[in-house]
């Protein structure tokens, strides 16, 4: 493969079977992340969206 489009591309199938079977779904079938999963607590991400709203809000652009 020379690079990962083709890999992809390649692998839909698979690739897509593989993550289906490591999703969680709720009763509506949407996507979810359980409770006890270790990326639910996963502050990373708040940290980074105050970060960026207190630019956002300190910004002076026009």
């Amino acid at each position: 493969m020379k690079n990962f489009s083709e890999l992809v591309q390649a692998n839909k199938e698979k690739l897509y079977s593989l993550a289906k079977k490591n999703t969680s779904y709720n009763s509506n079938g949407d996507a979810v992340i359980s409770r006890d999963d270790s990326w639910f607590d996963d502050d990373v991400w708040d940290k980074d969206y105050k970060e960026l709203t207190t630019l956002d809000r300190n910004s002076t652009a026009l």
